[in-house]
C-alpha cells in the first residue's frame, strides 16, 4: 500500500522539513511513502470570511483531486483518537481490505472544506491541542511509522 500524505501548507521550516524526510525514509522500508504539500491558496493579508471560504473551498478541490476514489484519512480536531497501538491495527486492517493508497489528509490554517470532511473516509485525532500543520505532519509521519513497527515486531516502540 501506497502512504501519500497530502498537506495543504508547505514543509518550509528545515527542522520539520528534516523530520517528516528521517521518519519517512524509516517508513519506506515497510511500504512506499509520498508526501504533496503546498496546495494552499494565498490568502490576503486581511482576508474577508467569504474570501477564505473561497480559498478553503479551492484547496479542497485540489484535495479531492489528487484523491480521487483512493482511501482518505482526514486530520481533525474532531475526529477519532487513536493510541500507537489502536493506529496498527487500523493500518493492518486497510492492508487486509486491499486499500491500495491510503491519503492520510492535513489541512490548512483555516482547516479544510466541507466536502473534504463529506469525502474522508475516516477521520482521526492526533490531539485536542492544535498544531502548527508542519508539526502535525512530522507527528503523524513518526506514528505511521511506529505502527509500522508495530506490525512488524520492530524496536522502536517500547510501548
Amino acid at each position: 500500500m501506497l502512504y501519500r500524505l497530502i498537506s495543504v501548507g508547505k514543509i518550509k521550516e528545515n527542522f520539520y522539513r528534516q523530520g517528516v524526510e528521517e521518519y519517512a525514509k524509516r517508513l519506506t522500508l515497510y511500504t512506499p511513502f509520498e508526501l504533496r504539500d503546498g496546495l494552499e491558496e494565498k490568502y490576503p493579508e486581511k482576508a474577508s470570511p467569504a474570501r477564505i471560504q473561497t480559498c478553503v473551498e479551492k484547496e479542497g478541490k485540489r484535495i479531492i483531486d489528487i484523491v480521487g476514489s483512493d482511501y482518505l484519512l482526514l486530520l481533525d480536531v474532531k475526529g477519532r483518537m487513536l493510541s500507537s497501538e489502536e493506529l496498527a491495527v487500523r493500518q493492518a486492517g486497510w492492508n487486509q481490505k486491499g486499500v491500495k493508497r491510503l491519503n492520510i489528509v492535513v489541512g490548512g490554517a483555516y482547516g479544510v472544506s466541507a466536502g473534504v470532511r463529506e469525502r474522508a473516509d475516516e477521520t482521526i485525532s492526533l490531539s485536542l491541542m492544535t498544531f502548527p500543520h508542519q508539526m502535525a505532519v512530522l507527528i503523524i509521519v513518526e506514528q505511521f511509522y511506529r505502527a509500522q513497527s508495530i506490525i512488524h515486531g520492530g524496536k522502536y516502540h517500547h510501548g
